[in-house]
């Protein structure tokens, strides 16, 4: 559900049993779960094409960037103390 959230799509839950969870692109519950063993039909609409979030456009990009900025940092960080430790 989280995943739906980010990427601004509506989000059916299906069970064996019958719908688990349904939210709409904003992550508002738009019908209550049907109890187990309960024989019911929902009728309710969904929207397609979601909304336009952070996440839709740049995914994983800034993520990496920091992992990127982190591991620059640290190899920078290396090469000082080795290149100081040898004048010690």
């Amino acid at each position: 559900m989280i995943r739906a959230i980010e990427m601004g799509v509506p989000l059916i839950r299906p069970t064996l049993d019958g719908v688990s969870g349904a939210v709409d692109e904003f992550g508002i519950e738009i019908i209550k779960p049907t109890e187990i063993g309960e024989e019911t039909y929902r009728i309710f609409e969904i929207k397609t094409g979601g909304i336009i979030t952070f996440y839709r456009i740049a995914g994983d990009l800034p993520l990496h960037i920091l992992n990127l900025l982190i591991f620059a940092a640290g190899f920078v960080r290396f090469l000082y103390v080795r290149r100081h430790r040898d004048h010690i």
